[in-house]
């Protein structure tokens, strides 16, 4: 007997949901746009937001950088399954993005005297690249380790996280 499969037979998982306020003008046109090109309002709106990544830029074109960099084309390089390490990259290469429970964080990182220069951590724009190649085999078994402690700390909470002792290079 073959067995009957529960769902609409979406081929992804969905992980996540998001609740969004439309004016009703705007959902109607939503409507209009997801028909037209045989989608639900769901599909379409998790496509528009997947377009407009490829034009928003973390970093603008310049002289320097002709075509900007934008969100999509840095996505492989910020995401991560794991909170702790998405964190990190996040805080090193766009710090500027940071929430302020976010910087709290950093701070409460920052501050137990893991990235400073004796630890090997440089925090300079050009050695960026490399400093999160040196944390991710040196500091961030030891952030992932205690990571709860870390959001407790960034919360005003008294805990107490063992010290940090690098290993020599």
């Amino acid at each position: 007997m073959a067995e009957k499969k529960i769902g609409g037979g979406s081929k992804l998982s969905r992980t996540q949901t998001v609740t969004v306020r439309f004016d009703p003008r705007l959902r109607y046109l939503t409507e209009l746009a997801a028909r037209k090109q045989r989608r639900t309002v769901s599909s379409y709106i998790e496509w528009a937001v997947e377009q407009s990544l490829e034009k928003i830029y973390l970093e603008e074109p310049s002289s320097f950088n002709i075509e900007g960099v934008s969100i999509s084309e840095k996505s492989a390089c910020l995401w991560d399954v794991d909170d702790s390490e998405r964190f990190i990259k996040l805080a090193l290469f766009y710090p500027e993005l940071l929430t302020h429970e976010e910087q709290l964080i950093w701070r409460a990182i920052k501050d137990h005297g893991m990235l400073s220069p004796i630890s090997g951590i440089n925090l300079e724009k050009n050695s960026l690249d490399m400093t999160f190649n040196h944390m991710k085999d040196m500091h961030l078994p030891f952030i992932q380790k205690h990571w709860a402690e870390f959001l407790a700390k960034s919360r005003g909470k008294s805990v107490d996280i063992p010290e940090f002792s690098p290993i020599p290079f």
